[in-house]
């Protein structure tokens, strides 16, 4: 069961090659006919125990009513020292239409204890046409708490203690009684 962390999902502009663009964009009405993407990063757990892995799964949702082209989407982990990820945190896909969604996943292992964020991603798209306008959207930020591992006071845990505790003093005795055999035959044989 996925929890879901988040925080401001937001979307912007960025400064377009020339002004004449944006203008275009405002004045002929085409802010209401553009992609616009949503990326949503959950995770399967908030708390986890050092050296134990958590799966990380993007969303990216095209919500707007053009598609989306060139789609790159950039997750820099930071620490990692921390976070060691197993999987692909950059991919790019040629194009997500209107209302199209994409997901993946990848995996993360702690190495350190603490509370931690894992940053937002950003995803960077274009419009079509002869003058594409460039988006960025970036994601919400996830917090994770990595504690130290337990430790199991089961009875379980005790039978095997005790079942090693026996063998030890068994291989002693029999590594004591090899130790003094030779001894003990010598002994007898010269009576």
């Amino acid at each position: 069961m996925l929890s879901l962390c988040t925080s401001s999902v937001f979307s912007t502009f960025n400064t377009h090659d020339s002004p004449e663009q944006t203008l275009k964009l405002k004045t002929h009405g085409l802010e209401e006919i553009y992609p616009r993407l949503s990326i949503i990063k959950e995770v399967d757990k908030t708390t986890v125990a050092l050296g134990e892995s958590f799966v990380v799964t993007v969303r990216i949702h095209n919500f707007g009513n053009d598609t989306a082209y060139n789609v790159t989407y950039i997750d820099e982990i930071n620490n990692p020292w921390i976070f060691e990820v197993f999987g692909l945190t950059k991919l790019a896909y040629s194009q997500i239409e209107a209302n199209g969604t994409r997901e993946f996943s990848y995996l993360i292992r702690t190495q350190a204890i603490g509370q931690y964020s894992l940053y937002s991603a950003r995803c960077e798209y274009y419009t079509s046409g002869l003058h594409p306008v460039k988006f960025t959207t970036f994601s919400n930020q996830v917090d994770i708490e990595v504690i130290e591992v337990p430790i199991d006071l089961s009875l379980n845990n005790f039978y095997v203690a005790i079942t090693f505790l026996i063998v030890l003093i068994i291989l002693d005795f029999l590594l004591v009684l090899r130790l003094f055999a030779p001894k003990i035959n010598r002994q007898v044989n010269n009576v």
